[in-house]
């Protein structure tokens, strides 16, 4: 099977796109599967990343006027492959700059489109889109914007965690009563600045034997000063290991709605989520909502007071701790990525 992916990664729009997708190229080559992919030459892109993981990048120019997109963006797709030698069996598209006049003009160059999409806010037209956000409406959030044949896999059982986090799920130890390890990790850029918020925020709580990792993302313009601010504060930088392994020993995470908030779940980590893209606000709201995890609304309107006492509040319940591991990890069981190879194999 050959697959072509659609994937950007950037300082503005984050690392999510990509390493969902890559999660996914990893599981179709273990099954056999070709993976390429086409990425932009964008500030903070993932293109040698995803060549270190083996994959073909088509790189596409990062120049084009914006409000010229989608017109541009498909052309430069379709001029690739018009000149491969096989169709390929599926192209998968995860961007939220382009939508069904996109793909409609890519159609005739595969045999089937997936989408990957959580917004539900334009119409696709593809044979499979996944959501692997947790939301109330489901799938029917797609209703008239996908074609009457489209499958829709919605929801956190079709979350895609790379083969770390399914491995270390097997071997989590029960979580002891107190709060002695705290993870703070906002995803690739974290442009909001809730890293070294949160950092101040934790610093300023009363009580010693506390120890705090911070997970920078790969693209984080202000890598270097929060460098500098865990030193000053005494607060671990970086993973000697892997980020699921750190996961699997914290006893509290704080970050943002994207992919990690699934990962945590994966591992039964209590975490409090604030939303520093628009598309996580929906996703991080539900999951607030019907006790999965502790949300505190959009990162640019919560305050620094709300935040400290939000981070004492959890950090004194551990009741809601409890509750909040044990349901994370009944949402999210580790498996999504399998689910979805197995859905394109049989629709391809």
């Amino acid at each position: 099977m050959r697959v072509m992916v659609r994937a950007d990664a950037s300082i503005d729009i984050g690392i999510g796109h990509v390493m969902r997708c890559l999660t996914l190229a990893d599981a179709l080559a273990r099954g056999g599967a070709t993976v390429e992919f086409f990425s932009r030459d964008t500030p903070g892109n993932l293109i040698h990343t995803i060549n270190q993981r083996g994959y073909l990048v088509h790189t596409l120019s990062a120049s084009e006027d914006h409000a010229e997109f989608a017109a541009q963006d498909s052309a430069a797709v379709s001029a690739v492959l018009a000149q491969t030698q096989s169709v390929p069996d599926w192209i998968v598209i995860d961007h939220y700059g382009v939508g069904k006049t996109w793909e409609k003009h890519l159609r005739p160059l595969v045999h089937r489109a997936m989408v990957i999409d959580d917004l539900a806010n334009r119409e696709h037209d593809c044979d499979l889109l996944l959501d692997q956000n947790f939301s109330t409406g489901g799938a029917a959030r797609y209703d008239g914007l996908v074609p009457s044949g489209c499958r829709v896999l919605a929801g956190p059982a079709y979350a895609m965690l790379r083969q770390e986090f399914i491995d270390a799920r097997q071997k989590i130890a029960a979580r002891s009563g107190r709060v002695g390890r705290i993870v703070i990790s906002f995803g690739g850029s974290d442009t909001a600045r809730m890293t070294a918020r949160t950092m101040e925020a934790l610093h300023r709580l009363p009580g010693d034997g506390l120890r705090v990792s911070v997970i920078p993302g790969p693209v984080n313009p202000a890598s270097e000063q929060l460098r500098e601010l865990a030193a000053a504060y005494g607060m671990d930088w970086g993973s000697a290991g892997s980020l699921a392994e750190l996961f699997s020993q914290a006893d509290l995470a704080v970050g943002g709605g994207g992919t990690t908030m699934w990962e945590r779940a994966c591992l039964g980590v209590p975490s409090v989520i604030a939303a520093i893209a628009a598309n996580q606000e929906p996703g991080g709201a539900a999951m607030g909502q019907e006790g999965y995890a502790i949300y505190l609304g959009r990162a640019h309107e919560l305050s620094d007071q709300s935040l400290q006492q939000a981070l004492a509040a959890v950090i004194a319940d551990e009741p809601l701790r409890h509750s909040l591991s044990r349901r994370s990890m009944e949402l999210v069981d580790g498996n999504g990525v399998d689910r979805v190879v197995n859905e394109m194999m049989v629709s391809r």
